[in-house]
């Protein structure tokens, strides 16, 4: 992971599913999963705004 920059992340998605993993972290949720919610404010403490963190379209458009 240490190849992610900091207040960054990357995404991997598969039916339904998805991973967020940050320099530090990693997530795994489906759309309505509370962990989409963890995966989002920990983003916002690593100074990513929410706006950028667009995890429920994401799950079902990964390469948007």
């Amino acid at each position: 992971m240490h190849a992610i920059k900091p207040a960054f992340y990357t995404h991997l998605c598969k039916d339904g599913e998805m991973y967020v993993i940050f320099r530090w972290a990693m997530f795994n949720f489906r759309k309505q999963d509370p962990e989409l919610n963890r995966a989002r404010e920990y983003g916002k403490s690593i100074g990513i705004i929410p706006e950028q963190m667009p995890f429920e379209h994401l799950v079902d458009h990964p390469f948007d």
